[in-house]
């Protein structure tokens, strides 16, 4: 090894694992199973520098246990509890999305004997690395499960209304994972199957899916009622709004034939309405905060829910401090081109008296 470093991934987003390829040496990266799969299979990571951990087991690492908690984010993500000497109970967020059960994972087993009823219910912790992507944001997501349902009312009117699942294509955007959820939730809930490209199976080997999950996918998309597709096919995720044009072209790319009733699902972190919906003619689109990091009022639940903790927002720290320096170095510059005028104008005006 380089250097003597142990590394945490918390998920496959490449916002996160930046850097990481078949000539990584710097040191052992700890992660999940599915996210050491997808670094092997994907990046090329070397095998012997991957260490999966397993979910909501302590294990030591150099001296400190390391706890995996599932982050609800993508496939793969978790949460990242540590606890030892020097950093007491710690907790990195990485990218979550906020659900109860968290909480009562967080909190430690009490002793037996009557003391336990003594003490309190709400999960203690030194310090919180917390997710604050939109944490400044003043709308307000909704629980998951509350989009799932939401999506599967959506397909079932659509079902519906077209007459049946032979003539309802359902398009989901995705990016190389993450929104694997609501193609799920939507074939077991409509009794539907999930078409995936040839080209994404090698991802999806990696993901781990049960048995039940895997028989609701197929390569073939004549047999599938449901189509994952490249975030930029159904449209944007900021502004959100539909690309009628990419759902139309790829439909012909599959030879699904024009009559066919399509709604395309555009799943995005903060699309504001967070049930908005685009429609040209027989295409709804609509948008759904799936998979992302949460908002401010989930971050409240998420900490009222724990004792008094100090939150570290260091990426804050660190833009305000890149800020700081950046406005330095121009009022440097400034700083020097007005010196620069100065000495110019002081020659010209020996040169002007000579």
């Amino acid at each position: 090894m380089e250097n003597d470093f142990v590394f945490f991934l918390s998920h496959f987003h490449s916002d996160h694992y930046g850097g990481l390829g078949r000539h990584w040496k710097r040191g052992p990266i700890w992660c999940s199973s599915v996210t050491g799969n997808l670094i092997e299979q994907i990046l090329k990571v070397p095998p012997h520098m991957v260490m999966r951990l397993p979910m909501g087991q302590p294990v030591k690492v150099q001296g400190v246990y390391v706890t995996l908690i599932e982050a609800n984010h993508c496939p793969g993500a978790v949460m990242f509890l540590f606890e030892g000497p020097g950093v007491g109970r710690s907790l990195h967020c990485g990218d979550f999305r906020y659900c109860p059960s968290m909480l009562q994972t967080l909190n430690p087993k009490p002793p037996p004997g009557p003391e336990a009823q003594t003490l309190n219910p709400k999960p203690s912790l030194d310090r919180v690395y917390l997710d604050t992507t939109y944490a400044g944001i003043k709308a307000s997501f909704p629980p998951q499960q509350e989009v799932l349902s939401a999506a599967v009312q959506i397909a079932t009117q659509a079902l519906q209304e077209a007459g049946g699942a032979s003539n309802v294509r359902f398009l989901v955007g995705t990016y190389t994972i993450g929104k694997e959820r609501i193609a799920l939730h939507l074939a077991r809930e409509c009794r539907l199957r999930v078409f995936v490209a040839p080209q994404r199976r090698r991802v999806f080997n990696c993901l781990e899916f049960s048995p039940e999950d895997l028989a609701l996918f197929t390569e073939s998309p004549q047999d599938a009622q449901v189509d994952l597709v490249p975030m930029n096919v159904c449209g944007s995720t900021f502004p959100p709004r539909g690309n009628f044009e990419g759902i139309r072209r790829y439909l012909q790319t599959l030879g699904i034939p024009e009559s066919t009733r399509v709604v395309g699902f555009v799943c995005c972190s903060f699309c504001g309405d967070w049930m908005g919906r685009s429609t040209e003619e027989d295409l709804p689109i609509p948008t759904v905060c799936g998979e992302g990091e949460d908002s401010y009022n989930r971050l409240y639940c998420f900490f009222n829910g724990l004792v008094y903790v100090h939150p570290s927002c260091k990426a804050r720290k660190r833009k305000q401090q890149q800020q700081q320096q950046e406005q330095q170095q121009q009022e440097q510059q400034q700083q020097q081109q007005e010196l620069q005028q100065q000495q110019q104008a002081a020659a010209f005006q020996r040169r002007s008296s000579d």
